[in-house]
């Protein structure tokens, strides 16, 4: 069992509490998983290998594509987080929980919490570099510092993908298209297409910045080029909504995700994956133009309107 630490802080104790309350529905089962991966008993790395090659073997009988795979996934989760802790209150009584119990599962409270304490402290090594606390003018700058040698190339794509001139959805459509049909004839392994992905990406962080210099003189980019620039550079994230309706745990909530992971499993089922890609691409490159022609707003407004809607029903009712 993990050794207990003694949080200096009391913001580290009121993490380490929140995280031990957030998992207390799961308690039982995380004791039992703990026990099994640290191999409490001599027979648990045979029941972790049985299960393991188990479900892999399904999973290679099965042949599931993997937009299918990820879908089941999540829909699997998804349902196994909104079940569990319903049904986990009648099958484990709470005055059956000894203290030995609560110990040991203090303990992996306290591992998980420095889990995520390290790798959030890798992210932040990353992205953050050396300063952890700035404010939202210091991070603008700082991305705008970051995306500087790329910035007429950000300046070009945004209004290509934004639609700016009338032909610019065929240019889109004709680009990933020919991209696709190269990909369909080179028929690479998933791993060559990734290795080769992340070289071009590689060469090109590379030169890019060197090349552009030569290209772009810093003495034609004009105020109103700065300020579209600075445009992009503020863009935020879409699935606030989604978000906010997840944190209710609505039934309504978990119906909608089911039954869009469940449509998503059927499709990864029946249409071929680099198809599948192709059209998941084409959607992700045609999406800014849709924002700006008001698609995607009508989309986000009737799924808040369900998610929302559904949310305060729920509320209302059980109010009355």
């Amino acid at each position: 069992m993990t050794t207990l630490l003694n949080f200096g802080t009391t913001d580290q104790k009121k993490q380490l509490n929140k995280l031990k309350h957030d998992l207390e529905d799961w308690r039982e089962i995380i004791l039992h998983a703990s026990r099994i991966l640290t191999w409490e008993k001599p027979f648990y790395p045979a029941v972790i290998f049985a299960a393991v090659t188990l479900q892999f073997l399904l999973l290679w009988y099965l042949d599931f594509s993997e937009l299918t795979l990820f879908a089941l996934t999540l829909l699997w989760f998804n349902l196994l987080d909104y079940v569990y802790p319903i049904v986990g209150k009648l099958l484990f009584k709470p005055d059956k929980w000894t203290g030995v119990q609560e110990k040991e599962f203090e303990g992996i409270c306290v591992a998980i919490f420095n889990a995520k304490q390290c790798i959030r402290g890798i992210f932040h090594t990353i992205i953050a570099a050396k300063e952890k606390k700035s404010t939202l003018k210091k991070q603008l700058n700082k991305l705008k510092h970051d995306l500087e040698d790329w910035r007429e190339i950000i300046l070009h794509a945004s209004r290509i993908l934004t639609w700016e001139k009338p032909f610019y959805p065929a240019v889109i459509f004709a680009a990933v298209t020919l991209q696709f049909l190269l990909l369909w004839y080179l028929d690479f392994s998933e791993l060559t297409l990734f290795a080769l992905t992340l070289l071009w990406f590689n060469l090109l962080d590379y030169v890019y910045p060197i090349v552009g210099k030569l290209l772009f003189k810093p003495d034609k980019w004009t105020g109103v080029q700065e300020k579209e620039f600075e445009g992009i550079c503020c863009i935020c994230g879409i699935f606030h909504t989604i978000i906010a309706a997840k944190e209710k745990k609505s039934t309504l909530f978990v119906v909608v995700v089911s039954g869009i992971l469940l449509f998503l499993a059927w499709i990864g089922s029946t249409i071929d994956n680099l198809l599948l890609s192709y059209l998941a691409t084409l959607l992700t490159v045609y999406y800014p133009g849709l924002c700006k022609i008001g698609v995607i707003a009508k989309i986000k407004d009737i799924l808040g309107g369900l998610l929302g809607g559904g949310g305060a029903a729920a509320a209302t009712t059980k109010t009355e």
